[in-house]
């Protein structure tokens, strides 16, 4: 029969006429694991005689063998028959007898379609070769049909859920990420764990075909160490049919919270403060170990650290090495500390730095239990902000060019850019003769100066200094050097006076001295230009005074010993220079070029400056009408 069938489509195949023929299926639809019926119905104006039908059905559709039926009322002594190959549905008509089919319209065949479990519609396009009588190819034209398998499906978006390193006794949440890839809606009915510390409280939750949801999957460790569990997802997805479960792995690394924290402080230089150590444990602490390296400001004090009332029978041991500080404390008798949370112990710190603020980072530190496993999971710095003053003043200090005869005094401010107190405590000097005249200790404010008075007692001519020493607070200056310097002169001076005695005025040349003087000399001007006399007075009793005319009203006075004779006594008039005066006149006498000897022969009149200058001594005398004259006198410097 197939021999004969396979000759009839060979010639078939070689002639075609075309005609108004059309095939079309039919749809259907069903859930995974049904079977559905497919018709295929047939619509000729030719005289068909056999077929050929072949339908894609994809690998998730299936033929139920044995299945298919050729509508009776189209049958006229035919045959049909049916195979799947490659994914094909293969149907054959026909007729020994060439008879050709009856009717020109309706179902032609039936067949059943096994579903598979995949959501999907599959598109049922047929390719149909029609044959007449005579062996011709007739012309047909195909509309296609479609299989819709309806089924959600599941797709688990987040195979692993990592809840990652958490302390316990908390609740954490992560998401398990579902998607429905089918076409109806996911029904998650269950959710199953192998650990009792996860769950889920959202179920049965529905998941629309197309969308994605998330399932909030909580964790609530008690325990530390890692874990590896998993949970089994329970659905009607259609890959459940085949899979009843759907696991996901749950990782997590819980440990319990055993923390140190250094709490921040403040406080003044030179003082002590308390850090406060605070603990907050999960585990029961026995013993524990807390190294710092101290920044320089900050210095351990007396018996450096202290517990708190949460001691049992719990010892302390410190251990300065360098800058590092070490504490242990223990129990013997392998006790807890009490409580969960709070004060450990205070530390006590020297703040022995400037303004800043330091931090105190703990290193190497332990919280171990009764097993001495260190629980330690966190440890937090902290940090001390010193406020100290700032001491400001000149490094160098002018007390000026000073008679010896006289106290050189000068004043030093003294200000404190700091935030905290300056405590002037004292001031040393590093020669004899200085004093301090200001009262110390002093306290200055910050932002506030003060004014020290210094003050010293010249004992010999020349220049004099030393070093003033500050000591204060300051932990950058605890002593503060000032550089003090000045001179000393000898005061050797000429003076000028001047009286009347009737027709004569007497210049008066006095000398305030403070060093021996042997000899005395000096240009005088505005003189008359005749009559001039000079005259030795008692203090000149030894020496001998020459007058030598210049011209133009000058002269040069000079008066000295053979026998180097020091000038008697240090103070008054040595000479009268003499001249008449006629009614009215104007004498301005001036005095310059002024030596004053010693024995040695060193000129000792004074310089009023570092730079020496001669002292220009000038006097101005006026003959009034009624024979008066006054005078004033008066000292210029060149």
């Amino acid at each position: 029969m197939r021999r004969i069938f396979l000759l009839l489509f060979t010639c078939v195949w070689g002639l075609h006429v075309f005609a108004a023929n059309s095939l079309t299926l039919s749809t259907a639809q069903g859930s995974p694991g049904d079977a559905v019926t497919l018709t295929a119905s047939l619509s000729v104006t030719d005289a068909v005689v056999a077929a050929e039908v072949v339908i894609p059905l994809g690998e998730h559709i299936t033929y139920e063998a044995g299945s298919i039926a050729l509508a009776s009322a189209r049958s006229n002594g035919h045959a049909i028959s049916a195979s799947q190959a490659d994914g094909e549905l293969r149907v054959y008509i026909y007729s020994l007898s060439l008879q050709p089919l009856r009717g020109e319209e309706g179902e032609l065949f039936t067949c059943r379609l096994l579903l598979g479990d995949k959501p999907l519609t599959q598109a049922l396009v047929p390719q149909i070769v029609l044959s007449n009588a005579s062996g011709s190819s007739v012309a047909c034209a195909t509309t296609q049909g479609a299989v819709t398998i309806l089924a959600p499906e599941m797709q688990v978006v987040t195979p692993t859920i990592e809840f990652g390193h958490i302390p316990i006794r908390s609740t954490y949440t992560q998401q398990l990420r579902i998607t429905n890839i089918g076409n109806q809606p996911l029904n998650v009915t269950d959710i199953a764990f192998t650990d009792a510390e996860f769950s889920c409280a959202v179920l049965p939750v529905t998941i629309a075909a197309g969308t994605t949801q998330n399932i909030a999957i909580n964790y609530a460790p008690t325990r530390h160490g890692a874990v590896s569990a998993k949970l089994t997802i329970y659905s009607d997805a259609v890959n459940g049919i085949y899979n009843a479960v759907r696991n996901v792995a749950l990782v997590a690394d819980p440990f319990s919270v055993n923390e140190l924290h250094v709490v921040n402080t403040s406080g003044v230089a030179d003082e002590t403060v308390e850090v406060t150590l605070t603990m907050n444990n999960m585990e029961p602490i026995t013993a524990g170990e807390v190294r710092f390296i101290l920044p320089s400001a900050l210095r351990p004090a007396d018996n450096p650290f202290v517990l708190s009332d949460r001691k049992t029978d719990h010892q302390v041991m410190t251990s300065v090495k360098g800058d590092t500080l070490t504490i242990y404390f223990f129990s013997p008798t392998n006790a807890a500390l009490t409580g969960d949370d709070g004060t450990l112990g205070t530390l006590r710190l020297r703040l022995d730095g400037s303004s800043g603020t330091y931090y105190l980072r703990p290193t190497n530190t332990v919280l171990a239990n009764s097993a001495s496993v260190n629980m330690v999971s966190a440890v937090y710095n902290g940090s001390v902000s010193v406020r100290s003053p700032r001491l400001n003043a000149p490094t160098s200090l002018s007390m000026g060019n000073v008679a010896i005869t006289d106290v050189a005094t000068a004043s030093l401010t003294v200000s404190n850019s700091g935030n905290a107190p300056l405590e002037l405590e004292r001031v040393t000097f590093l020669a004899e003769g200085y004093t301090c005249l200001t009262s110390l200790p002093q306290t200055v404010e910050q932002g506030r100066s003060t004014t020290l008075q210094v003050q010293y007692q010249p004992s010999a001519e020349g220049a004099f200094g030393t070093t003033m020493q500050l000591y204060s607070n300051d932990p950058a200056r605890r002593m503060y050097s000032v550089s003090l310097s000045g001179s000393v002169y000898e005061p050797n001076a000429l003076t000028l006076s001047g009286e009347r005695e009737e027709q004569t005025y007497q210049l008066l040349i006095g000398m305030n001295n403070y060093s021996d003087i042997a000899a005395v000399q000096f240009d005088i001007s505005g003189l008359p230009e005749s009559g001039v006399t000079t005259q030795n007075l008692s203090r000149l009793s030894q020496h001998s005074t020459l007058l030598i005319p210049l011209g133009g009203g000058s002269y040069r006075v000079a008066t000295y010993s053979m026998a180097n004779a020091i000038v008697s006594e240090h103070e008054g008039n040595i000479l009268s220079i003499a001249f008449p005066v006629s009614n009215p006149m104007v004498i301005n006498a001036t005095i310059s070029n002024i030596v004053l000897s010693s024995p040695l022969g060193a000129n000792r009149v004074t310089a009023d400056t570092p730079a020496w200058h001669d002292e220009i001594c000038e006097h101005t005398v006026t003959v009034q009408p009624d024979n008066s004259a006054h005078g004033t006198v008066t000292v210029v410097k060149e």
